[in-house]
Order: C-alpha cells, then structure tokens, then sequence
C-alpha cells in the first residue's frame, strides 16, 4: 500500500511543475530584454512578471541575476509572511502576498471634549483592486488598480448608524444629516451630535469700598509741594457702607455626546462678619456704626470692624504728616512744630505739643508742656474744624478754576477774539466745577453756625 503525500509536498511539485513549464517557455522564446544568456548559454538571470492578476518567479541559473520586487502605495507586500517595505530579492520558492491600505469608507470621530461627534465620507463606494500585468523584468514594482467593475462595499444608513450606536453615541443624533451626507457627500466633518457644555458658576464677589491701607500722598500747593498733608487715614462716619457681598451663583450641568453627565467647577462663597460697631444686612451690606478707621481682618471668615482710635507710637512731624481723623488720635510722642490734629473724637497726647494745632470735638488730654500752640475742643472744635476743612477744599476748587480759565482764555486769544474773564469763570464754574456751590453752601453753614455759637458764648 502506497503512503498517503502531504498537502506541503503537493504544493511544492506544483511549483516545480510550473517552474519546468516556465523554463521550457523560456527556451523556447530565446533570448529577452530580461533574461541575459551568454553564447555558450551557461548563465541565465532571473525574472518576474504579473500575468492576469498572478504574481510569476523564475529562478536564475549557473550564477544569473536575482529577480527583486517591492511594492507602490497603496499596495503592501508580504514576503513569506513579513511585511516588505523596501526592494527584495525573492525566488520561485517565496510566498508572495499583498494587500491594499486604504481608508474605510466613512469614520466617526468625538472632539477632545467629547461635546461633538463628526462624521467624515472618505468614498460613497469600495472598488475591488488587480495587480497590474507586467512583462517579465528582472526588477518588479508591483502596482495595483482599481476595478470598477466590481463593488465590494456601499455607503448607508444602517452601517453609520450601527458604528454610532457601537461607540455608544446617543444625545442629539442628527439622522437627517447623516442622510444628506451620505447623497450629496462634502467629504469634510460635518457635526451628527452634540453634547452641552456646562455653565460655569461664579463666585462670590467682596468689594470693599474704603482703601485697607494709610496711604502717603504728596500733592502740589502753589507751586510748592506739602510736606505736611500726606498722611491720609481711611476713615467712615456711621451709616457709611464699607463693603457688599455679592453671594455665588451655581453653575449649570452639561452632557457630552455619550451621555455622560458633566458637571460645572464648584463655586467659592466668602463668608462674612461684622463686630459690634459693624451691621450685616441679610443682602450682605455692611454698614458702619460707628465713626473710625474701617478694618478687615481674617483669612477663612471677613471680619468687619471699625478701629475709633489712631495711635501714633512716636512723635507726630513732617515724617507722620498731620493727622485728620474720625475718630480718636492718641500719640505715644510730642508733636512737633507747626502740626496739625484733628479729631472728631478726643485727643491723647503723651508728650508735649510745640506750635501746633489741635482739634477735637471731645476733649483734649496733653500729658507735657503746650508751648505756642492752638487747643480747640467740643463743639467749637468740630465746626473749626468743617471750617478748615471746607476752606481748603474750596481754596482747591478755586486753583482749579483759576487754571483752566486762563488755558480757556489762552485758547481765545489764539484766534484772535474777546471774551471776559468773568463769562469764562462762569462757564468753566458750569461745566466742570458744579460741586463747588455744594462747597460754599457747606462753609456758609459753618460760618452761621460759628457766628451763632460765638453769639451765645457772650451772652453767657
């Protein structure tokens, strides 16, 4: 009984088969363009070529040239079951196969926020691909192309809509424009879902309407700078509003194209509280009670206060400047000469006071030696004081006024016409400088009341 022949063995007589074939063919064709063979006919290269879609090898013989392939995009090639992509030499024996690298015919593709899903045509219709024939060389460049003839694959609905639905896309789906896509391709991404971002929430806001700092600020007086006047102590009177809490508002959830909840940045509240001389509004409005300097303070929790005293831990001169505030003033030093204090609250003083002047409208309590110098106290002292104050606000108006009057004048004359200094005065009185007669109304009040006072003081 004979022995069973394996599947391997059958394939390799078969190549040897063909190969005796091709080399009678050759013998018979003599000499080509491919296959060199001496005038003795000892040396013969060898050759490949593509006939009918099929890849055919000869071998050489008595030292002939290797044939060698490779392969032209989009073709890929395998050489007994590697990938080849460079040129090759390869024999009868080699299992040659390939394949095509080419684009689907559609892709979903999801933004990196996952908040739209597009849909991107790469064809309508996947064509079957031949290699391409060629004659017998001994370099072969394999190509391939495509054959109308035979459809492998159309675009539709359901395939679309399958891969959706397997990439678990579902808020939104736009069917009509998938459609309209697949009839009339734009072959560019066009949006089928959407997500909703979502709303980022504010958080709470605190603004402060006093400056938190005692600030130095050198000003121009007539031409001379005032060495005196810099110091400026944030001060309130009661029922001033300090500061307003505006509360956080949340944000508002969004989805992605997959359904999946998103949700906004947590929001940030700040919390507030106000001390005895501070109220809280339940709209987070905070008032002072009293008079003095305003404070906050605290990190986690906003306090609120009102501080009704300044204290100058040495001596009150140039370096200090003088000192206007609403509520007490207690100096551990002297005050230099030529300084002013006012008060609307009491003034200690430690050490001696030297030219100056102070103002209070409580009382005023000198430990030292008063030398040269003006003590105003109670209620005389407050209105010396608006007095003071209204005076040099109104000097500064005047300045102002006086300044822009003669640029006004100084433009007039350029063009060569006439106006009077008093209709300029008035006009620039108008347009710019109304808060002034607010100014005089106030000092004309003092004035009143310091007349008044001054009346009863002789009658008394």
């Amino acid at each position: 009984m004979s022995d069973f022949i394996s599947e391997q063995e059958i394939l390799k007589l078969l190549k040897k088969l063909d190969h005796d074939s091709q080399e009678s063919e050759s013998e018979r064709m003599g000499s080509s363009s491919v296959a060199g063979i001496n005038i003795e006919g000892q040396i013969k290269d060898g050759y490949i070529k593509v006939e009918q879609g099929k890849i055919i090898i000869g071998n050489p013989s008595n030292g002939g040239k290797i044939p060698t392939i490779e392969a032209q995009l989009p073709v890929i090639l395998f050489v007994d079951g590697q990938e080849i992509n460079r040129r090759m030499k390869i024999s009868s024996e080699s299992v040659i196969e390939w394949k095509i690298e080419e684009k689907p015919l559609f892709e979903i593709e999801v933004s990196d926020d996952k908040l739209t899903a597009y849909l991107i045509v790469h064809r309508p219709q996947r064509y079957a691909w031949v290699l391409s024939d060629n004659t017998s060389t001994l370099d072969l460049t394999l190509t391939a192309k495509e054959d109308s003839a035979i459809i492998l694959e159309t675009l539709n609905l359901q395939d679309i809509l399958a891969v959706v639905e397997n990439m678990n896309i579902k808020m939104n789906l736009d069917v009509a424009v998938i459609q309209t896509e697949i009839i009339q391709p734009t072959y560019r991404p066009v949006t089928i879902a959407r997500g909703k971002a979502p709303v980022q929430g504010q958080d709470a806001r605190l603004d402060i309407f006093f400056s938190e700092n005692i600030e130095n600020i050198f000003t121009e007086v007539r031409g001379f700078v005032d060495f005196k006047n810099h110091l400026n102590i944030p001060s309130v009177k009661s029922g001033d509003v300090i500061a307003k809490k505006t509360p956080p508002v949340d944000g508002q959830a969004g989805y992605d194209v997959f359904g999946n909840i998103l949700l906004p940045e947590p929001v940030h509240d700040i919390r507030i509280a106000g001390k005895e001389s501070v109220e809280i509004t339940p709209d987070d409005i905070v008032i002072a009670r009293k008079e003095g300097r305003p404070r906050i303070t605290g990190n986690k929790i906003k306090y609120f206060d009102i501080n009704t005293a300044f204290i100058v831990p040495g001596n009150v001169d140039l370096q200090t400047g003088n000192i206007v505030f609403a509520g007490d003033v207690i100096v551990y030093g002297d005050v230099m000469d030529n300084m002013i204090i006012e008060s609307l609250g009491n003034i200690y003083i430690s050490g001696s006071v030297y030219n100056s002047t102070l103002t209070a409208t409580g009382s005023i309590a000198v430990k030292g030696n008063v030398i040269g110098s003006n003590l105003y106290s109670g209620y005389f002292g407050m209105l010396y004081n608006r007095l003071y104050n209204g005076s040099k606000q109104l000097m500064d108006y005047l300045e102002k006024m006086a300044e822009s009057v003669k640029l006004l004048l100084n433009e007039i004359s350029k063009k060569k016409l006439q106006f009077r200094y008093g209709q300029a005065l008035l006009l620039v009185t108008e347009s710019k400088y109304q808060q002034v007669w607010e100014v005089v109304k106030e000092l004309l009040g003092v004035i009143s009341s310091l007349q008044t006072y001054n009346k009863d003081a002789m009658q008394q």
